[in-house]
């Protein structure tokens, strides 16, 4: 029989598993230290960009959410406690730690 080879992850996606272990609640198995926890800056909604959608979604303000990547012109692809993976304006979050 032939093996299968393993696939290897990229970065953003370890960091993405990494952050669902986080908020799951696995951290023992978790390697090197947790993610710090940001908020979406303000009161009501926010249009962010979707890329797995490739549209744009309509995000409440005040949603906590994890950096999985930052992007070029100042933007940051987060993974929101709502399942949701979208790019926004890193002016637009605010770091709050490990709350």
């Amino acid at each position: 029989m032939a093996k299968k080879k393993k696939k290897s992850l990229s970065a953003d996606e370890k960091r993405l598993k990494k952050i669902l272990q986080q908020i799951s609640g696995e951290v023992s198995d978790m390697d090197g230290d947790p993610i710090p926890e940001t908020v979406i800056r303000g009161r009501g909604q926010v249009h962010c960009y979707s890329p797995s959608r490739k549209e744009f979604v309509r995000i409440c303000r005040g949603t906590a959410a994890y950096i999985i990547k930052k992007l070029k012109d100042e933007k940051s692809l987060i993974y929101t406690f709502t399942g949701q993976v979208v790019e926004i304006d890193t002016d637009e979050l605010i770091f709050i730690g490990f709350d």
